[in-house]
């Protein structure tokens, strides 16, 4: 069997330069989709691929997936696995401007009009193939509109892991519109919202369905429930998440 080279373990070599803010938001998006308290050192990461003048950025903890990306003037095309919380936090403290980004021999080293980081790369070839998200079909719904909703059901969703089915928010469709109900058996919230419907009932994590109105929320967002996720996305991006 062929030994994987070095570069294949860590990456591909690339080189792109960005604005600091909108490299920023987009890292700290895509992060709030990695693992924090997980056996796999690589979910604790985010996958980078620059290409087309378009970093995409992927955080997951295959549960929950966050998918987005940020404008670039790409050198160099390539793809990384950086842990998400160091180069979120990095790139937070870059000085206002232009970031350089470039790969080195298993790291990526981050530079402008300040200091230089230098951040260990993870294994690409050991994080998972995550499916693409699965639009097609999609409900077009009011984002604004939705994540008021849920914000008013959350609440009242459980944290008991031992009891996952009370964990999650159930969508499903009634006779003049949309529905989402949540309980933990103390507590029961329900939301309808008249003149919307989006498919087949499905209970989604309530820890999935708050990354919404931080990551991939906007005026308008689009809505697919498939077999075994849930998707929702917007030009910031999109979130999938794992039924229960």
């Amino acid at each position: 069997m062929q030994e994987t080279s070095s570069r294949e373990r860590e990456g591909l070599a690339v080189h792109i330069r960005a604005d600091r803010d909108d490299l920023a938001e987009a890292f700290g998006r895509a992060n709030r989709g990695a693992g924090v308290k997980t056996a796999l050192p690589t979910l604790q990461g985010v996958r980078c691929q620059a290409e087309g003048g378009q970093l995409e950025i992927t955080g997951s903890d295959t549960e929950v997936t966050i998918r987005t990306s940020a404008k670039v003037e790409v050198m160099e095309e390539g793809a990384f696995l950086v842990p998400g919380r160091l180069m979120t936090d990095a790139i937070r403290r870059m000085p206002e401007g232009a970031v350089t980004i470039r790969s080195q021999e298993g790291a990526i080293e981050l530079s402008g009009n300040g200091p230089t980081f230098t951040i260990r790369l993870l294994s690409l070839e050991d994080y998972p193939k995550l499916p693409e998200p699965d639009l097609a079909g999609a409900v077009e719904l009011d984002g604004n509109l939705l994540v008021e909703a849920l914000s008013q059901v959350l609440v009242a969703a459980s944290n008991d892991a031992s009891r996952p089915i009370l964990t999650g928010v159930l969508i499903e469709n009634y006779e003049e519109g949309l529905r989402l109900v949540a309980t933990d058996s103390y507590r029961l919230a329900i939301r309808n919202l008249p003149g919307l419907q989006v498919g087949d009932a499905a209970l989604i994590p309530a820890r999935g369905l708050k990354e919404l109105a931080r990551t991939v929320a906007a005026d308008q967002v689009r809505v697919a429930i498939r077999e075994r996720e849930v998707v929702v996305a917007s030009d910031r991006g999109s979130l999938s998440v794992r039924r229960i």
